[in-house]
This record gives C-alpha cells, sequence and structure tokens, in this order.
C-alpha cells in the first residue's frame, strides 16, 4: 500500500502503540521501512520504547536505516496542565 505513496512523506501523530502479534509487527516494520520518509510520534514512553525497540534507536541525524524517525511527543493538551478555572462549583448564572 505503502508504494502508492512514495512521493509523499508520511506523519503519524502522537498515538499509544501496542503490537503482539509478531507477523503483524514484522509486516508494520517492513512496510514503513520499505517507504523511505516515515515520522511516528508516541504519546508515552511505553509506545515511544516499543517504537525504539522495534525499529532500533534513532541516530543522530533523526533516520535510522530503515528511514523511520521516532518521537516522542505527548498530547497538546498535557501543556495544559491544571486549568481549575475552567471548572465551577457554582451554578450558571441565569
Amino acid at each position: 500500500m505503502t508504494e502508492w505513496f512514495h512521493g509523499y512523506p508520511i506523519r503519524a501523530f502522537p498515538q499509544s502503540i501496542y503490537m503482539t502479534k509478531p507477523d503483524s509487527i514484522k509486516q508494520t516494520i517492513d512496510v514503513f521501512s520499505a517507504h523511505g520518509d516515515v515520522q511516528l510520534a508516541a504519546r508515552d514512553q511505553p509506545s515511544f520504547d516499543w517504537l525504539e525497540q522495534s525499529f532500533g534507536p534513532n541516530e543522530e541525524n533523526g533516520y535510522k536505516d530503515s528511514g523511520v524517525v521516532r518521537t516522542l511527543t505527548p498530547d497538546i493538551v498535557y501543556a495544559f496542565g491544571n486549568r481549575p478555572d475552567y471548572i465551577s462549583t457554582e451554578s450558571p448564572k441565569k
């Protein structure tokens, strides 16, 4: 399928990744590696660790021989922190 999109970079926004079937894991690695311009963003450390284990560590320039860049990018909503100003115990004013 990715052969249809060889001229286009593939970017996957922050995802939690959990795969256990060896055949699916191998197919995923093979497909993404064959494309050559893939960036995968993990939203949590276990997912990033899985990417590093599966694709190997990023090299200094970000790319491994697989051509797949991995980043740890938590969801932007975590940057907002605790927002008590959005929570009210009062009834709305009429």
